[in-house]
């Protein structure tokens, strides 16, 4: 019966020990809780700078189309290939995605609308195993489809 006494004592001692411990865990915890909470604020914070970034260099590369496509001395039929079309809409969606609605909305889209979509309608002649082109033989198509357009629009003056 003498032994009792010293397991209880034995055991006050482990209790107490275990208690600090879970103390130490738990400050642990809330410290790797902290932490992380403020890497996600700069994680968040970088995120909206790039975010930012993508945004303004979208807006630039959609006013440089506009201004390039929308100059009758650079671009005197104001028209745009079927692609560059597609790709400038495409940049648009990027650019709403990343929640640009500014000057691009009231004014870039509105001219951008105008411009004439210049295209074939023709299906490409397929071969064998392949569809004829090139990239030597595709800038005198352009050319030629633009010609007709301007042909065309002379001959409706007419």
């Amino acid at each position: 019966m003498n032994a009792l006494p010293g397991y209880r004592a034995q055991s006050l001692q482990i209790q107490q020990q275990l208690q600090s411990s879970d103390k130490d865990i738990l400050n642990l915890c809330t410290e790797i809780k902290n932490g992380v909470v403020d890497n996600q604020k700069v994680l968040n914070e970088r995120l909206d700078r790039l975010e930012k970034r993508e945004k303004n260099a979208i807006r630039a590369k959609l006013l440089d189309e506009y201004r390039l496509f929308t100059d009758e001395a650079k671009n005197p039929m104001l028209a745009w290939s079927e692609m560059e079309h597609h790709a400038f809409f495409e940049l648009v969606k990027d650019y709403e995605d990343l929640n640009g609605n500014d000057y691009v909305h009231s004014t870039v889209l509105p001219a951008m609308n105008e411009l004439t979509v210049v295209y074939s309608k023709e299906e490409p002649i397929k071969t064998e195993n392949s569809v004829p082109g090139s990239v030597s033989f595709t800038p005198p198509v352009a050319g030629y489809l633009m010609a007709s357009y301007v042909i065309n629009k002379l001959l409706e003056e007419v």
